[in-house]
């Protein structure tokens, strides 16, 4: 082989890589163009969620004191707001009980247990709240509730428990 083919040879290799680099350059560039452009038009799926409800409770809770049964039926209608908490999936409940935080995870809400206590003259009430998952359809967001907890008249301790249906309609 003469100098001039290994000349020849050198010089197109050398061409290559030049076509090679640029080509790499230009697909990098490509890539990272891309994947910038795709993290702007994140959608926030809290979004589906937020705004404001008009709801209706309805079920019942039953205490047994002794040989005594009281049934507290409930069929409530009223308002709540939901609005997103910090970043992330996390949203609170606002209106109805005292605030539920929950989680977001597609078109469900995963809600936080509650617990009330609370007194109407000589009764107090210590109730646990646990919800089921919140299930968001169109513009209805439904869930079911468990309900736990005593109710205390002087020296008479009620112990019970009850099931909560929630529908609610986004405003």
């Amino acid at each position: 082989m003469d100098a001039q083919t290994i000349i020849r040879i050198l010089k197109s290799h050398n061409i290559m890589k030049r076509n090679l680099l640029k080509k790499f350059v230009i697909a990098a560039v490509a890539v990272f163009a891309l994947a910038a452009c795709g993290g702007t038009n994140e959608v926030d799926q809290r979004d589906a969620f937020v705004g404001a409800y008009a709801y209706t409770a309805t079920g019942s809770v039953d205490f047994q004191a002794g040989f005594y049964q009281v049934n507290l039926p409930l069929n409530e209608t009223g308002t709540f707001t939901i609005r997103k908490e910090g970043d992330g999936d996390k949203v609170v409940i606002e209106g109805y009980n005292d605030p539920i935080n929950a989680v977001v995870s597609g078109n469900q809400l995963s809600l936080e247990s509650n617990t009330l206590h609370s007194s109407s003259g000589a009764i107090e009430f210590d109730l646990i709240f646990t919800y089921g998952k919140a299930t968001l359809i169109d513009n209805q967001l439904t869930w079911n509730t468990d309900v736990t907890g005593t109710a205390k008249y002087s020296s008479i301790t009620a112990t019970g428990g009850g099931t909560v249906s929630m529908v609610a309609i986004k405003q």
